[in-house]
């Protein structure tokens, strides 16, 4: 995943998508960090879906919903 190009591709897959949803599902809608509510949408409360073992250090774990968890935007950018 190292351009920002495939990274582009990844994130707009199919797969990815699928995997997003099912993962936003059996978290809810909160954050697995601060444990405060995330929302559809844009702000420092916005739901985002993180992999725990970061994408290009494992691609292989790329859509393992195990190394997946949501996290609020905030959360997220830190």
């Amino acid at each position: 995943m190292a351009s920002t190009g495939v990274a582009r591709e990844f994130y707009s897959s199919r797969a990815w998508r699928q995997v997003r949803e099912l993962v936003i599902a059996r978290d809810g809608m909160q954050c697995g960090l601060c444990f405060e509510p995330v929302v559809r949408g844009k702000g420092p409360q916005s739901l985002a879906v993180d992999h725990v073992v970061p994408l290009m250090v494992e691609p292989a774990l790329a859509l393992d919903p195990s190394n997946l968890r949501v996290t609020c935007a905030r959360c997220n950018g830190s």
